[in-house]
C-alpha cells in the first residue's frame, strides 16, 4: 500500500508545477503583448488616434469675372456677410439643450434684419449628427447695413459669429443674360476630388451661357477657366466631431481666371435697347475675324433673380412663358429667312454663269405646278424687265424663282453650303444648325420628295430652309470681306488673378464662299442699292454720312387666318477701316423694310457715329504687361 501512496503524491507534484509553468506563460505572454502594444506600436497607435481627430474640410475658390471688350464687369463676385453658429462653442450637458439654445438664438436675431429663420429642430439636429466640426450658416448674402444690426447683438450669444464671405453678382441684371449664364451649387453625387475631404464643401459651377462653358477650361484649351483650384483646412475634433480651437493647417484655394469677351458693352446695350417690347434678335459681327461684338436676344430675364440661387416660381414663370425667353434667339433660334438669302441665291446664278446684265420679266407673279407665288410688285403688273442688281434693289421675286427654274438649284445649294447655312457656326455656347434645303429634310418634314415648287420657294428663303440670325450675320460678314465664311468668337482672351494674360483669341476661317470677286461685286452693288438708291426696298436704312450695304426679307410663317411674318434686315458697313455685319430678326412684324430696316439704321447711328472721342475697344496690347492692368 506504500507504494500507491508515493506515486500518487508524485503525480499530484508533477501536477502543480506543470500547471504553474503554464500559468507562468501566460502571464510571460501578457507581459509580452503588453509591451508590445505599449512601446513597439506607441507610434501606430498615435497615428491612428490622430486620424480620429482630425477633419480636413474643402474651401471652394472663388470664380473669375466675366468682362466685356470695352473693361465692362459683367459677372463678379459680391462681398458681403453671413451669420454663423459654432457648435462647439454652443454645448451643454445634454443634445437637447444645443438645438433649443441655437433655434433661440435665430428666433432672436432673424427679426432683427426682418428675415425669417430658416432653421427647424430636425435640420439642427441633422447638422449636429453629419458636420459638427463644421459652422451652422443661418444666413448668407447678409448686407453691410444687416450685418451692423446684428453685430449689436450677437455679443450676446455664445457661439455666434459674423464672418465675410462673396456671392455670384451679376450687376446688369437682364443685359446680355443669355451670353453670360448663371451659376448654381455643383450637384455631382461623386465628385473626383470628394474623397480627399472629410467634409466637402461644393463649388458654384456654371449652368448656362459662358458661366457653363468656360467653367473649368477655356474652349479648346487646357487652360483653368472661371472655376479656381479648392484650397482647404485641417481641423481637430474632439469624441462627439465637434471642432477644438483654430485650424491645425490651411492651403488657400487659387481664384479662377477672368474671361474677357468680344462683346462690347455699348453695341450690346444699343442692340437689346431695339429690341426692347418685341421679340427678336441682333447679332452684330466684326467682318475682319468673326468677333461677336453684341448678340442680343428679347426678351431675356433677369440674372440677378439666380443669385444666390434661382427660386422655383421664378424658373416656372420664365418656363411657361409664351414668349420664351430662355431661348437665346441669336444663336439657338432657327427661323424661316425670307429674302435676306437672295445674295446668296444670286451668287448661285452667277456660278451657274447667268450673265449679271441678263434681264428676266417680272410681270408681278409665278406659276409653278398649281400654285401662285406672287411677287412684292404684284399689284402694278410687275418690276419689268430687271438685271441681277435691280433685282436684289427691288426684291423681285419672279427673277430669282424664274432662274432657279432655269438653272435648279444644285449651284444655290453648293454657296449656301459653303455660306455656313445648315451647320453650326462653332461659337462657344449653344447654337442651332439649322435646315438646310434637301430632299431628306422635306421627307423628314413632310413624307414627300423634292420638287419644282420647293425650288422656287428656296429662291425666296421660303419653304425647306432655316437659318439663325448668327448664321446670316456670318454670311453677311463674308459677302463684304471678299469671301471668308469666320468661325464666330464670343472669348477675347483669358486673365489670371495676377493680370498676367493666358489666352489670347486667334481668328479661324472656316470656309469660303466658292466665287469669285467679280460676282461679289455685282452682289455687293445690289446690296448697296437697296439701302441707297430711290426705291431699294430698305431705304429705311439709309444714312448721309455711311454707305450701307443691305438686304431686307419678310419670312411668312403658317396660314391663313393665322399668317404671321418674320422680318428680317441683313446689312454691313465699313466705318474707320473697320468692317462690321448685322443681322437682325423680328417675329411677328410687318416686314423687313419697315421693321428692321430703321433698328438697323439706329445702331449705326448711335454706335458708329455718336461713339465716344475714347476708343472704347480693348487695345490691342504688345505684351502680357501691358495688359495686366486692365481688367481687375
Amino acid at each position: 500500500m506504500r507504494p500507491r501512496l508515493h506515486f500518487t503524491l508524485y503525480s499530484q507534484h508533477h501536477r502543480i508545477i506543470l500547471l504553474g509553468s503554464l500559468m507562468l506563460l501566460v502571464l510571460l505572454g501578457l507581459i509580452f503583448r503588453a509591451y508590445t502594444l505599449q512601446i513597439k506600436g506607441e507610434d501606430d497607435a498615435r497615428e491612428i488616434q490622430a486620424r480620429q481627430t482630425l477633419r480636413r474640410i474643402r474651401i471652394p475658390a472663388r470664380r473669375g469675372r466675366i468682362i466685356s471688350a470695352d473693361r465692362v464687369i459683367l459677372a463678379d463676385n459680391e462681398p458681403g456677410f453671413s451669420l454663423l453658429f459654432y457648435p462647439g462653442e454652443m454645448r451643454f450637458n445634454r443634445r437637447g439643450k444645443n438645438v433649443d439654445y441655437m433655434l433661440r438664438a435665430a428666433e432672436t436675431l432673424s427679426p432683427l434684419i426682418g428675415r425669417a429663420s430658416p432653421l427647424t429642430k430636425e435640420s439642427v439636429q441633422q447638422h449636429l449628427n453629419t458636420r459638427p466640426g463644421l459652422p451652422l450658416v443661418l444666413f448668407s448674402h447678409l448686407s453691410a447695413q444687416e450685418a451692423a444690426r446684428l453685430y449689436e447683438e450677437i455679443g450676446n450669444w455664445q457661439g455666434v459669429d459674423i464672418e465675410a464671405d462673396f456671392s455670384r453678382a451679376y450687376p446688369g441684371g437682364r443685359f446680355a443674360c443669355h451670353l453670360i449664364g448663371y451659376v448654381g451649387t455643383d450637384l455631382a453625387k461623386d465628385p473626383q476630388d470628394k474623397g480627399d475631404f472629410f467634409y466637402y464643401i461644393p463649388d458654384v459651377v456654371g449652368r448656362n451661357g459662358v458661366e457653363q462653358i468656360a467653367d473649368l477650361v477655356i474652349p479648346g484649351t487646357d487652360i483653368r477657366g472661371l472655376r479656381g483650384t479648392p484650397g482647404s483646412s485641417l481641423i481637430r475634433v474632439d469624441h462627439l466631431g465637434f471642432a477644438r480651437n483654430k485650424p491645425l493647417e490651411k492651403e488657400d484655394p487659387v481664384d479662377g481666371n477672368h474671361i474677357v469677351l468680344t462683346i462690347n458693352s455699348r453695341a450690346q446695350k444699343i442692340a437689346e435697347d431695339l429690341l426692347t417690347n418685341s421679340r427678336g434678335a441682333i447679332v452684330v459681327l466684326d467682318a475682319a475675324n468673326g468677333d461677336i461684338i453684341a448678340a442680343a436676344s428679347s426678351p431675356g430675364y433677369d440674372l440677378a433673380k439666380f443669385v444666390p440661387r434661382l427660386s422655383k416660381e421664378y424658373y416656372d414663370t420664365l418656363q411657361k412663358d409664351a414668349d420664351r425667353p430662355l431661348i437665346h434667339r441669336a444663336f439657338q433660334g432657327a427661323f424661316t429667312p425670307g429674302s435676306i438669302v437672295k445674295p446668296l441665291v444670286t451668287l448661285g446664278f452667277l456660278t451657274a454663269e447667268l450673265s449679271p446684265y441678263a434681264t428676266t420679266l417680272c410681270d408681278g407673279f409665278n406659276t409653278v405646278g398649281n400654285a401662285v407665288i406672287r411677287c412684292t410688285a404684284y399689284r402694278r403688273g410687275g418690276h419689268g424687265e430687271l438685271d441681277t442688281v435691280a433685282a436684289l434693289k427691288y426684291s423681285c421675286n419672279s427673277f430669282m424663282i424664274k432662274n432657279m427654274l432655269h438653272f435648279g438649284k444644285d449651284a444655290v445649294c453648293e454657296v449656301m453650303r459653303h455660306a455656313g447655312i445648315g451647320r453650326k457656326s462653332g461659337v462657344e455656347i449653344g447654337e442651332s444648325a439649322g435646315t438646310f434645303p434637301t430632299d431628306e429634310a422635306k421627307y423628314r418634314r413632310f413624307k414627300t420628295h423634292w420638287n419644282a415648287y420647293d425650288s422656287a420657294l428656296l429662291s425666296i428663303g421660303q419653304g425647306i430652309i432655316e437659318i439663325t440670325p448668327l448664321q446670316a450675320a456670318l454670311y453677311t460678314a463674308a459677302i463684304a470681306n471678299g469671301g471668308t465664311v469666320w468661325q464666330p468668337h464670343l472669348i477675347k482672351n483669358a486673365v489670371d488673378p495676377y493680370g498676367r494674360v493666358l489666352y489670347r483669341r486667334t481668328p479661324v476661317a472656316v470656309d469660303h464662299l466658292n466665287v469669285t470677286p467679280e460676282m461679289l461685286a455685282v452682289v455687293q452693288e445690289g446690296m448697296a442699292q437697296v439701302v441707297n438708291a430711290e426705291g431699294g426696298s430698305g431705304r429705311r436704312a439709309a444714312l448721309s454720312e455711311l454707305k450701307i450695304y443691305g438686304k431686307t426679307g419678310s419670312a411668312e410663317i403658317g396660314k391663313k387666318p393665322n399668317l404671321r411674318i418674320n422680318a428680317w434686315f441683313i446689312a454691313y458697313v465699313t466705318y474707320q477701316k473697320r468692317t462690321y455685319s448685322i443681322a437682325i430678326l423680328q417675329e411677328d412684324a410687318r416686314s423687313g423694310g419697315s421693321s428692321c430696316a430703321p433698328l438697323a439704321k439706329e445702331f449705326f447711328r448711335q454706335y458708329l457715329l455718336n461713339a465716344p472721342t475714347r476708343d472704347d475697344e480693348a487695345p490691342s496690347m504688345p505684351d502680357d504687361e501691358a495688359d495686366s492692368t486692365l481688367y481687375l
